[in-house]
């Protein structure tokens, strides 16, 4: 079976000025399945990503990973764009005001829905 996947870039900037930049496949775990069925089928309600996390774990992810090794921080998806050929970008950036990611080595993404049932991992 084909599984979906995804796309991490990551940009890291000061001002106008790119530091560095990151791109890789991640994996779609088995969580986030219900929700994509659910979206498909025409259910919308609570089927959308909202927040990204950012975890510190450095096992390797699998399919039936759930959530994130702590510690771990959590933001509000900004913005999100679809490009109208089946993809779509998330947007956020990380401050100085965040400071619940202060001291974190960041290992995982993930993405979580309403519900908490959309959910996509990736480990650099």
């Amino acid at each position: 079976m084909k599984r979906p996947k995804g796309l991490v870039r990551i940009r890291v900037c000061v001002g106008p000025r790119l530091l560095y930049s990151f791109a890789k496949v991640n994996l779609f775990v088995n969580a986030g399945l219900p929700a994509l069925a659910a979206l498909l089928g025409g259910d919308r309600a609570g089927n959308f990503a909202t927040a990204i996390g950012f975890g510190s774990g450095s096992k390797a992810p699998t399919v039936n990973d759930t959530g994130l090794t702590a510690p771990a921080y959590y933001k509000a998806i900004g913005s999100h764009s679809e490009d109208g050929n089946g993809s779509v970008t998330f947007n956020l950036s990380l401050t100085t005001s965040d400071t619940g990611a202060r001291g974190i080595t960041i290992q995982a993404l993930a993405l979580f829905a309403n519900s908490a049932r959309a959910r996509r991992r990736h480990r650099q």
